[in-house]
Order: structure tokens, then sequence, then C-alpha cells
């Protein structure tokens, strides 16, 4: 999928919140008190992404925290500047083009899947 500078805000924001709530709809799964759309929650999984997966030893876990940190970071100036300046902008939308893919194949293909499905034993969620 190619996005247009137009789009360049929503998507940002829409693709750091679905590496949120697919990995607090796996953790819904498991344990009964986790509301995807709850505050809390997602805090709580941004903190896992964050903190957690940035220090753990399997590589693919760096990952997700490195592209989420970057996706995040984006957004972020995006929506606090409220604008991109025509230099960048065209940077922008070629990295937002490749955050699309890496998080199509870190977090929803089916190795992805595998690994965030294991999150829930390796990181309790009381214990986020």
């Amino acid at each position: 999928m190619k996005i247009k500078r137009s789009s360049i805000i929503e998507c940002s924001i829409y693709l750091a919140e679905s590496m949120i709530t697919h990995v607090a709809y796996v953790y819904s799964k498991v344990e009964r008190n986790v509301e995807v759309g709850e505050l809390t929650v997602r805090d709580n999984i941004k903190r896992l992404i964050n903190s957690y997966l940035q220090t753990n030893s399997n590589e693919h876990y760096q990952k997700m925290h490195n592209l989420y940190k970057e996706v995040s970071k984006i957004r972020n100036n995006i929506a606090h500047a409220g604008f991109l300046t025509k230099d960048n902008s065209e940077d922008v939308i070629t990295k937002t083009n490749q955050f699309i893919k890496e998080t199509e194949k870190l977090f929803f293909s089916s190795n992805g899947n595998r690994l965030i499905k294991k999150l829930p034993r390796e990181y309790p969620y009381y214990k986020l």
C-alpha cells in the first residue's frame, strides 16, 4: 500500500494503535481482566513494548520495540507540530510505507503472531 501526504498523520496513528491493539487482543484472550480498549490496558501494553521488549534477548521482540519507537516518533512529531515541511514530508512518506510492511511482518505474520502469543506467559499482565 502506498500512502499520500494527506494520509501521513492518520496512517502513523493507526499504525501505532494497531500494534498496541493486536498485543492487547492477545492478552485479552488469556486474561479476563484485560479489555482491549481500556486506557490503562493500552498504557500497560505500551510499557511492555517500550521497556520489556527492548531488553528481551529475542531479536524479533527487539525489532518490534524499535519499530514501535520509530512509528511513535513520527506520529508524535506530526501530531504535535501539526504539519510537515515539503523537505521532510517525502522522507516521512517513504519511511511510513516501509513501516507498514515491517508492521505486517513483525506483528501480523504467522511468525509474529506465534511470538506475540507467547508474551502473556513471558510477561503476565499483572506484572506490566
